[in-house]
């Protein structure tokens, strides 16, 4: 989702072992900042999702889903052919 809503890596790094670092110690810069449109709804979704802490995480798909669907009611209606 971050990339899909920045355009960007939440963290990236040519050395992979400073790459992992990167991931496993520093919190994600906010999407927001990427994307100054950006939806801060969207936004928490997004940072919730990359929360170090599996248990901050969501539990699962279905968790995730739900929560867009109650924030964004008619999130997925329309969706374009991919033709």
């Amino acid at each position: 989702m971050y990339v899909l809503y920045t355009g960007m890596f939440p963290f990236y790094h040519d050395v992979e072992k400073v790459l992992m670092d990167m991931i496993l110690e520093l919190p994600p810069p906010p999407p927001g900042e990427h994307n100054e449109d950006l939806d801060p709804k969207i936004e928490r979704i997004i940072l919730k999702c990359l929360e170090k802490n599996p248990e901050n995480r969501y539990s699962e798909a279905g968790t995730l889903k739900n929560e867009i669907i109650s924030v964004f009611p008619g999130f997925g209606k329309c969706i374009l052919p991919l033709y």
